[in-house]
């Protein structure tokens, strides 16, 4: 039976990436910066292949077999600190099942890895769905930016968290995040 991972995207991940954007292109926009309808596939896939290939920002998928069931991306805001901001999304099939958390817990632990000190986490304010998992990881919530997120026609304001490496060190010593997905 095939298991659930989570691992950095490679070049060649790009067609299976943009297929599985595409495919639910109505669901993820605003959140993914990937058009919403593709018309050169072939152009945009080079496009996508190029981003991953780079590894700027840093991205990362989570995988059933071949097939893309979420993804993370971890943003250096601060080199000085280092600070990264983590944007991930699900498959609209895979909500509701844990696999949200999972893989914003192993984006948490990927960053502090390569050695950030804090992680901002942000929702649109209307966003319970978001809201609810960046708390259940133990966020910190910090603020109210206004007029920061255009979802669709409108502005909305987004709601700013935050985790510390060392509340995190801590979390972990607890309740440690396994790197596997419970099989289905």
């Amino acid at each position: 039976m095939p298991t659930v991972t989570f691992r950095s995207f490679d070049q060649g991940d790009a067609v299976a990436f943009l297929d599985t954007v595409q495919r639910y292109a109505d669901d993820l926009l605003p959140w993914v910066d990937t058009p919403k309808r593709v018309t050169d596939l072939a152009r945009a896939r080079d496009s996508v292949s190029a981003k991953l290939s780079s590894g700027q920002p840093a991205r990362f998928g989570v995988f059933l077999g071949g097939k893309v069931l979420g993804s993370a991306k971890l943003i250096e805001l601060d080199t000085s600190l280092p600070d990264y901001e983590i944007g991930i999304w699900c498959i609209p099939s895979w909500r509701g099942k844990g696999l949200g958390k999972w893989l914003m817990e192993s984006s948490i632990d990927t960053a502090f890895s390569f050695g950030a000190i804090r992680i901002s986490l942000r929702h649109a304010i209307n966003n319970v769905a978001s809201r609810s998992l960046i708390e259940s990881v133990g966020a910190i919530r910090e603020g109210r930016l206004r007029c920061a997120a255009r979802i669709g026609d409108m502005l909305q304001d987004t709601i700013i968290y935050s985790v510390l490496q060392t509340e995190w060190s801590q979390k972990k010593a607890v309740s440690p995040c396994q790197r596997l997905f419970p099989e289905f």
